[in-house]
């Protein structure tokens, strides 16, 4: 019983949320953007949403996930050069004008990547980071993948419009919740005016400042704004992701494909407000969650059971006037598992039988051999002793049967050969 305790608490619990019911507040409002999601930072849960699943071209939001490789697999004090294809592949768009074998920090690329979103610093990271830009895209589409965000592929650092660069507005609510937990990315991106200094070939400062006009300062300010990065290509159109916190309440608002680029502001805006006048954060009980036990099915029958059960409270965003008294609770978990490095289940939560989201449960299993489960095992391993001691003796009479018509045929053979001869 100790050991089963230890190892559960082990247990991982993955909060996401798959799905928005119609228990949870729906604003009298529609916005321009053709894609939109709204996630609370902390547990993924998804607050509202508009075709958040459909794939649109991301343009230069793609650089979150940039910043975000070149983070995990850099450090800012790393010295970067920079090429002729970093500066000439992307000419004639956005850009820094970083000239070949320009010598920058990778801070500073970062800088110019969030900021001022330069193509030219994009591409220059990711032959720093990866080697070649091939190899830094790899990385970008295997980070994703391991988050989840399946509906997603890159083909590019920066966002400029290739056929097979997309996303959708809930895989990068998904890739900038994973950005936000490094503090260099949320202070780099949340930065209004950055200074950089003199290079080996800029004798003279370049003053970067923040496109995203929701930050401190901005046309369309908002006081809860913490970061943002804006996209445009004429085939993406408008795109914007941008993370605001007002108390506890930390969220990620993703528009995409917005005709208009002062609109997406205004959708984003409203729907901030929305969320924040609607949702408030609290817990579930680790207690009231008591998922059924499931067996560990081995070759022979049950060798042990997988648990489910929590030991941490929940957090969870619900809409305002919703207690966790009022929430129902029900499980998709198999009656038998059979042994596997993970075990996993569901959660499903809801109100008055409507649905308002589902937790993703991992199991812990624990092997437990029976009296009867070793008879049984003991039995099985007798029968086959048994079979294969048969099939060898059944074995053993043929083949002899075999050789004695073969001696018969042979003497038969011979006795011809001499009648003939005679």
């Amino acid at each position: 019983m100790i050991v089963k305790k230890l190892l559960s608490l082990l247990l991982c619990l993955i909060l996401t949320t798959t799905y928005v019911a119609a228990a949870n507040p729906v604003p009298d409002f529609d916005i321009m953007s053709q894609s939109g999601v709204v996630t609370e930072a902390a547990t993924g849960q998804v607050l509202y949403q508009k075709n958040m699943d459909t794939k649109e071209y991301p343009a230069s939001i793609t650089k979150v996930m940039t910043a975000l490789v070149a983070l995990e697999h850099g450090k800012l004090d790393d010295v970067l050069t920079v090429s002729e294809n970093a500066v000439y592949s992307v000419s004639g768009t956005s850009h820094i004008a970083l000239c070949p074998g320009e010598v920058i920090t990778l801070e500073e690329a970062l800088y110019g990547l969030m900021l001022a979103s330069a193509n030219d610093c994009a591409v220059a990271i990711a032959e720093f980071i990866g080697g070649s830009e091939e190899e830094f895209v790899k990385m970008m589409n295997e980070k994703a993948k391991a988050l989840g965000a399946l509906k997603t592929h890159f083909a590019n650092p920066h966002g400029l419009h290739a056929e097979d660069h997309f996303t959708t507005a809930y895989d990068m609510a998904l890739m900038t919740g994973e950005a936000m937990k490094n503090p260099d990315f949320v202070k780099i991106s949340g930065t209004v005016l950055y200074t950089m200094s003199p290079t080996n070939k800029q004798s003279e400062e370049r003053m970067l400042a923040n496109q995203n006009a929701m930050l401190k300062g901005g046309k369309y300010g908002y006081e809860y704004a913490q970061f943002g990065k804006n996209g445009y290509t004429s085939q993406a159109a408008n795109t914007m992701v941008v993370e605001a916190k007002r108390g506890s309440l930390d969220l990620i608002c993703v528009v995409m494909n917005c005709s208009d680029g002062n609109q997406k502001y205004t959708d984003a805006i409203k729907l901030l407000d929305f969320c924040y006048d609607n949702f408030y954060k609290t817990k579930i009980d680790n207690e009231v969650i008591q998922p059924p036990v499931a067996k560990l099915s081995g070759w022979f029958g049950a060798i042990g059971q997988v648990d489910f059960s929590l030991q941490e409270d929940i957090e969870v965003m619900l809409p305002n006037g919703t207690g966790t008294d009022q929430l129902s609770y029900s499980y998709d978990i198999k009656k038998s598992y059979k042994k596997a490095k993970e075990y996993t289940a569901m959660l499903t939560v809801s109100k008055e039988e409507e649905q308002l989201f589902q937790i993703p449960l991992t199991g812990i299993a624990t092997k437990k051999i029976t009296f009867y489960n070793v008879v049984k095992t003991i039995l099985l391993i007798v029968l086959l002793v048994v079979l294969f001691l048969a099939a060898v003796v059944a074995y053993y009479i043929i083949d002899a049967e075999r050789k004695k018509k073969k001696r018969r045929k042979d003497r038969m053979r011979r006795a011809l050969r001499i009648k003939k001869d005679i």
